[in-house]
């Protein structure tokens, strides 16, 4: 398990904690994309966390796909034309209103899917073996915590 030190919350300075998180972010994307690329993934992470959605739940509006991601439409637009563009998604017009598109996933999107799985289980015994029981709890509740001091929208 690691050591954590035994700090007060006056011992953090406000950049800090914003500059822990932007470190984390950039180590875990690093470490997923080496994985990643070992493992012959053409797709990155971001396009992952869609194929996921997708196979849970075929044929996602893109506006289903902005509120769960909460993500800006232009940025999804963006994201869903490499995964289309790679053959790992379809998009078509909702047969209901031709004013929304739908995405299906393909074989090769489902392949991609298949290959990243044991990736990001591998990636999540790393940390439960790195970390106690209460220490991740710990860590969820704030992870949550950040979610409702800065809410979507």
């Amino acid at each position: 398990m690691i050591q954590m030190p035994q700090l007060q919350k006056t011992d953090l300075k406000n950049d800090r904690i914003f500059l822990l998180m932007a470190k984390v972010q950039s180590r875990t994307s690093r470490f997923f994309k080496k994985q990643m690329k070992a493992a012959g993934l053409e797709i990155s992470f971001s396009q992952l966390g869609v194929l996921f959605m997708l196979e849970k739940n075929d044929g996602m509006s893109m506006g289903d796909f902005c509120a769960q991601l909460e993500m800006e439409n232009s940025a999804l637009t963006r994201l869903m034309d490499r995964l289309e563009k790679s053959g790992c998604v379809l998009r078509r017009v909702n047969p209901e209103d031709r004013r929304q598109f739908l995405v299906d996933i393909t074989d090769k999107g489902r392949e991609q899917a298949a290959l990243a799985k044991p990736i990001v289980r591998a990636a999540n015994q790393k940390i439960l073996d790195g970390l106690s029981g209460e220490e991740i709890l710990s860590f969820v509740g704030v992870m949550k915590s950040f979610l409702d001091i800065f809410p979507a929208g």
